[in-house]
């Protein structure tokens, strides 16, 4: 690689250009001032457990992924036009499975591929870690939130009120709501995407008698929120982003307590009953209802981290805390166990869908003829809603700028 050489005592012994662009800095290399805030990739990234977790064990859990989900899409996308449920569950496994596909990009390219020890970092470098670390983990886990919301309300109205579900769940409104969920997704994701940019930044270094330019990743204040104001821009993504983790974790808290009284319910009347003609339809039915109901339950677990550390930091941002607080929760070794967390919770979603159900029946083609018979071959065989990369909380060089997870 070709190192062009500067002189620190030329370069940094003047006087200090002065840039009248809020949040900016002045670069030497280029002459100009850019909204160089952060720096990209810290040291830690670089160490050779981190080398460890993203180069081979993250790719090893994406093939299970990609294992399970592949199986569970080709018995979906058999079973398409037979039941109303089935193309939202086939469009939350392909979620879910290109979640799992794409980060790999880029943590092939940086740490398969030894990029992390480029001297000069590229444009296309910084860019292809958020496309793929941010903004597609956080668009496919927005599609497979809402999706899981979806079929959890969706089971809910199918069982209480089955006159309504006629209506409010057929094949056609089913193909409705899932348009809606992706607009709803591509909206989000612009607006979580359009917080900052990335850029190239220069410095001067010395080493040994030589003295380099060095070109690194720096995240850096969009053109949207330095005309609105850093800090006013920042109070509103730091509400959006609250918000959107908030809510859609208390809204599957709500469903899941109204399936579990499902559960409930129906072994109230089993047992008060004993109606033989109704125990058959009443247990494929009910079966159904507990798979579901556990699969969101592996959701919710899978999310708690990432949401107790995104509160938490949105707290920790207004209130005077020790230091160390601070860098424990914007650590980057915990930022890493809870992206595996989450992505581990694909082969383990699909691991109780497999212990719940006779899945053997249901891949050599199982037919679903009415509410009763075989629904949970069926119904949920989709359903891993695990993989949630939550747009995670970052770490502020300045009070106003984010450093996302592995957005997470």
């Amino acid at each position: 690689m070709d190192l062009e050489s500067c002189d620190p005592h030329k370069v940094y012994g003047g006087p200090a250009p002065n840039c009248t662009v809020p949040f900016t800095v002045f670069d030497h290399y280029t002459n100009t001032c850019v909204s160089a805030a952060l720096i990209q990739f810290e040291d830690q990234e670089n160490e050779l457990i981190m080398r460890i977790i993203y180069g081979y064990v993250l790719p090893v859990l994406a093939a299970a992924v990609v294992l399970s989900n592949s199986i569970v899409i080709l018995v979906l996308n058999q079973q398409k036009n037979k039941r109303a449920s089935i193309e939202a569950l086939l469009w939350m496994a392909v979620s879910s499975l290109m979640m799992s596909l794409s980060p790999l990009p880029f943590t092939i390219y940086y740490y398969n591929l030894a990029h992390y020890l480029d001297f000069n970092q590229t444009l296309f470098l910084c860019n292809l870690q958020k496309v793929c670390m941010e903004v597609l983990p956080f668009f496919f886990n927005t599609l497979v939130t809402l999706f899981t919301l979806l079929l959890g309300s969706q089971r809910f109205v199918a069982v209480h009120y089955p006159l309504e579900s006629l209506r409010w769940c057929t094949q056609r409104m089913v193909r409705r709501y899932s348009k809606l969920i992706f607009l709803f997704a591509v909206l989000l994701t612009t607006l979580h995407s359009i917080f900052d940019v990335r850029l190239i930044y220069h410095f001067c270094i010395l080493q040994g008698e030589e003295s380099f330019w060095v070109a690194r990743c720096f995240i850096g204040h969009s053109a949207l929120t330095t005309a609105m104001g850093a800090q006013t821009f920042a109070s509103i993504f730091d509400l959006f982003r609250v918000a959107l983790v908030v809510v859609p974790s208390v809204l599957l808290f709500i469903v899941t307590i109204l399936l579990i009284q499902t559960i409930r319910s129906h072994d109230d009347v089993k047992t008060s009953f004993g109606v033989k003609r109704h125990i058959k339809s009443q247990k494929s039915s009910q079966n159904t209802t507990i798979m579901l109901t556990v699969i969101i339950v592996l959701f919710m677990v899978a999310r708690a981290p990432s949401t107790i550390l995104i509160v938490i930091v949105r707290v920790l941002d207004y209130l005077p805390v020790p230091a160390i607080a601070l860098e424990f929760v914007h650590d980057v070794w915990l930022r890493a166990a809870v992206n595996i967390t989450l992505i581990t919770l694909h082969p383990i979603t699909f691991a109780v869908y497999m212990f719940m159900s006779s899945f053997a029946a249901t891949t050599s083609g199982l037919e679903v003829s009415g509410v009763g018979r075989r629904v949970s071959s069926v119904h949920v065989v989709a359903n891993p809603p695990s993989i949630g990369f939550d747009a995670a909380p970052g770490r502020r060089q300045a009070p106003q700028l984010l450093r996302p997870f592995f957005s997470l």
